[in-house]
């Protein structure tokens, strides 16, 4: 099982490469709003400096990319899952009123000290006036989204795979799979499924007894089965059935084949698959011969 040191270690990974994406997007942002104010000057004739819009573009950028690491720290103190997402709003609320503050301050302070280097005059914005800290901070709104959902999908993203991991290795350490249905959790042996069907984002699992509707691919399903046992065999890309159940494969005519199990029912096996079905059947006479 999956300890709390491999869920940190998940996270802070994850967080690493979000903040290379949000460095990324930051960039070629910075990059497309110099050249499309640059552009807008040009067409206006206003006869401001081109460094002017590529300088101005920059100090707000750096300063997003430099605020942008409170974020994780936010998730991590504020997590924002079903039981706790309410209770974390006034966490992330509080956060976004730091970040647009700091964020308007820091890049006015460095306007302010690179502007007499740059150009001639002093650099004005106006921080006493209302509706310029309204528009501002409503720029803010969205980037703080942003970068809160390109963490967060990132993180339970890195969870999803880190469950994945600790579902294949505990299979193959005890042969015995967790699967949810119908918001139950089932621990199933892998000898018990029968047949494994695609239902759309779900998998249909015929156990000896009973059937399960679960929520994860046949691919993610197949590969629990491989971990837990060598009992199971793909026989069309939307069908798993047990290789020691399989009676005879009777063909079709057109390259398919229909397989035959021991309880009866027949499953069909496309073209790609009924020579990967031959073989598991040869090598399983041959093991009882």
């Amino acid at each position: 099982m999956k300890s709390m040191s491999d869920d940190l270690v998940a996270e802070k990974r994850a967080d690493r490469a979000s903040y290379q994406l949000v460095l990324v997007f930051t960039f070629l942002s910075w990059i497309t709003l110099s050249i499309t104010s640059q552009i807008d000057a040009i067409r206006a004739e206003t006869g401001e400096p081109a460094l002017q819009f590529w300088f101005v573009q920059f100090t707000s950028h750096i300063v997003v990319a430099g605020l942008a690491l409170m974020v994780p720290a936010l998730l991590t103190r504020f997590p924002l899952n079903a039981e706790s997402w309410r209770g974390s709003l006034f966490g992330f609320g509080v956060g976004f009123i730091v970040f647009g503050t700091v964020h308007v301050l820091t890049m006015v302070l460095l306007r302010k000290l690179g502007w007499p280097l740059l150009f001639e005059g002093r650099y004005i914005f106006g921080l006493d006036q209302p509706l310029i800290w309204i528009y501002e901070l409503q720029k803010d709104a969205y980037t703080f989204l942003l970068l809160t959902s390109i963490f967060w999908f990132s993180r339970f993203a890195a969870r999803q795979r880190l469950e994945k991991e600790g579902r294949r290795a505990e299979a193959k350490e005890s042969g015995r799979m967790t699967l949810t249905s119908g918001g139950r959790i089932y621990v199933v042996d892998a000898d018990e499924v029968r047949v494994a069907k695609s239902a759309a984002n779900y998998v249909e699992i015929q156990l000896a007894r009973k059937a399960l509707l679960v929520r994860m691919t046949l691919t993610e399903l197949e590969r629990l089965l491989n971990a837990a046992s060598d009992d199971h065999i793909r026989i069309h890309r939307s069908c798993i059935v047990r290789k020691s159940d399989i009676k005879a494969l009777q063909p079709n005519g057109d390259g398919t084949a229909s397989v035959l199990l021991e309880n009866g029912s027949q499953q069909q096996t496309s073209r790609s698959y009924r020579t990967k079905v031959e073989m598991a059947l040869k090598r399983t006479d041959e093991v009882t011969q």
